[in-house]
């Protein structure tokens, strides 16, 4: 059994589409998205729409909250201090995609093979808390409470990492769509479960055209994002 999980696509429809491929061609199972599925990218409905389709289980992240919230203050004067770039992707959704968003869970529980799952966009405490790689046996006991999952799979950072703290087995899938290491390449996790054994996690980096979908947010007017921070692999977390 093999599971791939993605994160922070951030509405960049190439970069999903590359992952998308990618993840077939190394026989995957079954797939899960860890949220930020859009915002800042110039493809929201494009992305909204092939996740729809694909099947694959997906779950809120902090940008898909703040839309949301945003679409509840469309005539309120404090959805002023929203970003640009939230209600110019907010002015591209229509009724179908807004429902897909307002369906998606903050969190996600799974069993494979005995083995039980928690998938969190940020972390165990908000969708805006962080789990980089120094993360120690105490720092994720604070923030796991008095949960105990054998896997613990996240995004938001855009730091890819996979490592076992106190035994369990902790996976930052890093982000499909907006790479921060200086690496424009996206990245995703895939974690393998095999009889006999402990399951495995390995990122996956793979190409893409991010000059293409640079080029589309100065071509879509896309505001508050740099174009050049998509193609030097630069843009920050959300």
């Amino acid at each position: 059994m093999k599971l791939a999980v993605l994160s922070d696509i951030h509405a960049n429809f190439a970069a999903l589409c590359a992952a998308l491929i990618n993840v077939e061609k190394r026989g995957v199972d079954r797939c899960v998205f860890a949220g930020d599925l859009i915002g800042r990218g110039p493809h929201p409905v494009e992305v909204i729409r092939l996740l729809n389709q694909h099947g694959g289980t997906a779950i809120q992240g902090n940008m898909e909250r703040k839309l949301l919230l945003l679409k509840g203050k469309v005539k309120d004067k404090k959805a002023a201090r929203f970003k640009a770039h939230f209600r110019w992707t907010a002015q591209q959704l229509k009724k179908t995609e807004w429902e897909y968003l307002a369906s998606l869970p903050e969190e996600l529980k799974l069993n494979i093979q005995g083995y039980e799952l928690l998938i969190v966009h940020g972390s165990p405490v908000s969708d805006k808390d962080s789990i980089y790689p120094s993360i120690t046996s105490q720092g994720l006991k604070s923030k796991l409470g008095e949960r105990h999952p054998h896997i613990l799979i996240c995004g938001h950072t855009h730091i890819p990492f996979s490592k076992r703290v106190s035994g369990m087995l902790v996976v930052n899938t890093g982000a499909v769509g907006t790479s921060i290491d200086g690496d424009p390449r996206g990245s995703y996790g895939i974690i393998n479960f095999e009889e006999g054994s402990l399951p495995r996690a390995a990122i996956v980096r793979f190409a893409y055209d991010y000059n293409n979908v640079a080029d589309d947010i100065e071509r879509r007017r896309v505001p508050g994002v740099n174009p050049d921070l998509f193609r030097r692999g630069g843009q920050g977390n959300g």
